[in-house]
């Protein structure tokens, strides 16, 4: 699939790694590890919203667009 607005990521080991700890650092939030693995993309893409109603990407710093 090509598209200029999808991007599809793997998720290496390095990134299972980072989002793992992303979850161990902020183990006071209810966070899944789908969460924080969006979180380390997202900050490695520097994206600052996400199309969500998650209240956990705000309480990440994202922006939420419903």
């Amino acid at each position: 699939m090509t598209s200029k607005t999808i991007r599809l990521i793997h998720i290496t080991e390095a990134l299972f790694l980072e989002g793992r700890r992303w979850l161990e650092r902020h183990q006071d939030k209810r966070y899944s590890l789908t969460d924080c693995l969006s979180f380390v993309v997202m900050k490695q893409f520097k994206l600052k919203a996400a199309l969500t109603f998650d209240k956990h990407f705000a309480q990440a710093g994202f922006q939420m667009v419903p």
